[in-house]
């Protein structure tokens, strides 16, 4: 059996699925564990189910502690120094595609899984499962600019990456002002008439440091449950500037323009152990 513990935003969670769909379509029996949102709710808590339609058949916990190490103390033990004692209990430990996590039969997979390595050859289905549901009248006003107009993304994380130490010190101050500009230059040099549709957790510090001589929209109506809807929005328009963020990847990904222009951050976190030349599809332009 496989079990894939589920964890992290909706950007996480459908890295995390694409490789449960990975395995169940290679036969093997997998199911997912979910217990990671008893004690932590942030981003909307499990939300991939309810935006997507989607049943993931849940581990018990028999067999949950049956392939993985219970004890939390041997679980920093072992990720400090990398070193593993249940050979079942399989933690990422980089970023980086791992092909031979795709050949096992037993395990406990805890990790987030940002490539799409891991599920290139199955895409089709993944963009099939990942159809959103319940977007509103509200929405398909602002679709109907995007679908009309040279439109391009540009998601701004904040939030949590300036707010909590924890994740400043590991994604915070990577995309600057001065990424963004680079960014919107290269897409003004190359696309004709664009028109820009910001969206972020922190409007006020878009429109205060934003400088945009283009057409442009600041997209203020999803929020808490209904944030999933902006990736909605992402996801259609004809290019994309995203942050080390996997919720604006995701966007970029599922956008199916096939001449669109995705920029992205060349740098991807500020931990130097952890290598992130897997996480951004090579067709996609760093900066």
């Amino acid at each position: 059996m496989i079990i894939v513990a589920f964890m992290g935003g909706l950007g996480n969670q459908m890295f995390q699925y694409a490789l449960f769909k990975k395995f169940q379509l290679l036969g093997k029996d997998v199911k997912g564990d979910i217990s990671f949102y008893d004690k932590n709710n942030a981003h909307n808590g499990f939300e991939i189910e309810r935006v997507f339609n989607l049943k993931i058949p849940r581990a018990s916990q028999e067999e949950i502690n049956r392939l993985k190490d219970t004890s939390n103390f041997l679980r920093k033990y072992r990720r400090f120094f990398r070193i593993f004692w249940k050979s079942t209990d399989i933690e990422q430990i980089n970023f980086d595609f791992c092909e031979s996590i795709l050949l096992l039969d037993n395990a406990y997979l805890n990790g987030y899984w940002q490539s799409e390595k891991y599920f290139k050859d199955i895409s089709k289905q993944v963009r099939k499962d990942f159809t959103f549901r319940n977007t509103d009248l509200t929405d398909k006003k602002i679709l109907k600019k995007i679908k009309n107009t040279n439109s391009i993304s540009i998601h701004i994380r904040r939030g949590d990456y300036e707010s909590d130490p924890n994740t400043k010190k590991l994604l915070g101050g990577i995309c600057t002002i001065d990424y963004y500009n680079q960014a919107i230059n290269l897409i003004q040099s190359r696309i004709n008439k664009p028109v820009f549709f910001i969206f972020s957790d922190d409007l006020n510090w878009a429109k205060e440091n934003l400088r945009l001589s283009s057409k442009h929209f600041f997209i203020d109506i999803n929020r808490g449950e209904n944030s999933y809807k902006d990736m909605f929005l992402m996801s259609y328009c004809k290019h994309n500037i995203i942050a080390n963020s996997s919720f604006s990847w995701w966007g970029a990904w599922l956008n199916k323009n096939q001449n669109k222009l995705v920029i992205a951050p060349a740098k991807w976190s500020n931990n130097k152990r952890l290598d992130s030349k897997d996480i951004v599809p090579e067709s996609w332009i760093r900066i």
